[in-house]
């Protein structure tokens, strides 16, 4: 009885199964020519690239046909010439992967299917509160009359950096997995912009309420985080098998980005000597902490004075 062979073509990044090839007989010839039993579209291939035989215990052996490009052992950069394969086993010829399988090789437990929830309500509910968070806070800092123009510009500024973000890595993965996904990485852009949105309003307003402006000047800190988070949840979606190396990168991203910012910062305020400030303004019940006495107030100013006067006087020296 003729025993059956399947040739699988691995995806590069999941080694998902690309395409399957039924093979019969002891050997089996694989390149780019019309000839062979199985004709890969790889232009890193020989017309005749790969043999696979059975050996005399029954095995089954990859043996590069002197090829320029060789054969390698999957990720591995020794070349070689023949290798016994097991079922798992992957190997590399040009850029396309490999694996040997018989038809009696077990497979997994079919996945038991779970309902599918639509991911636009989250998305739709995720951009209702940005904006109103954007739209609140904005009204908020009015001093004046309401200026709706001002309200749509702050949103068109946010929109137009979504969909930027949200594009970009839904062009890389299609790319690198052949699916946009488009939905799951508007979400997980959106989840970003919330956090971040209801993180920055809530840090102003609880350092207006209790008179600590100085709160705000971590907020970089939280703003790194969330887009290392963000990030991960991208890269998670186009690499899941890579988790440990993603995750590592973002974490680095981040620490990178907090001492960047920490160094900006301290120069700053160095170079600058500003005191910190609230940088909005709210309405003044939002106020918590009761104001500064009189009397404790012109004693800072005097205070104040001092220090300039004596660091006029260094000066004139």
């Amino acid at each position: 009885m003729e025993l059956v062979m399947w040739v699988e073509i691995l995806a590069r990044h999941h080694h998902d199964v690309a395409a399957r090839h039924r093979c019969g007989g002891d050997e089996i010839s694989i390149g780019r020519g019309y000839d062979n039993d199985i004709v890969i579209d790889d232009p890193y291939l020989a017309a005749r690239h790969l043999r696979l035989y059975r050996d005399e215990d029954g095995g089954w052996v990859a043996e590069d046909l002197g090829t320029a490009n060789g054969l390698y052992i999957e990720r591995g950069k020794r070349r070689i010439e023949r290798i016994v394969l097991d079922g798992d086993q992957v190997i590399r010829i040009g850029r396309t992967l490999l694996r040997l399988r018989p038809a009696n090789w077990p497979v997994a437990a079919e996945r038991i299917e779970t309902p599918q929830w639509p991911l636009w309500p989250a998305a739709i509910v995720l951009a209702a509160g940005i904006v109103g968070i954007e739209v609140g806070s904005s009204f908020l800092a009015e001093t004046g009359d309401p200026r709706p123009l001002t309200y749509l510009a702050q949103l068109q500024n946010v929109i137009l950096t979504l969909l930027g973000w949200v594009g970009f890595w839904t062009i890389l993965c299609r790319v690198f997995t052949g699916q946009a996904q488009f939905q799951r990485h508007l979400l997980i852009a959106l989840i970003g912009v919330f956090s971040f949105s209801l993180f920055d309003e809530v840090l102003k307003l609880a350092g207006f309420a209790f008179g600590q402006p100085t709160v705000l000047s971590k907020e970089f800190v939280a703003m790194w985080v969330i887009v290392a988070a963000v990030g991960f949840g991208h890269l998670e979606l186009i690499a899941p098998r890579l988790w440990r190396v993603t995750s590592g990168a973002v974490v680095a991203l981040a620490i990178l980005g907090i001492i960047t910012s920490s160094l900006n910062l301290s120069e700053a305020r160095r170079n600058a000597d500003p005191a910190p400030s609230q940088g909005r303004i709210f309405p003044p019940y939002l106020r918590l902490r009761p104001p500064q006495a009189e009397a404790a107030f012109f004693k800072d100013v005097g205070e104040l004075r001092d220090t300039l006067q004596a660091k006029r006087g260094d000066q004139d020296k």
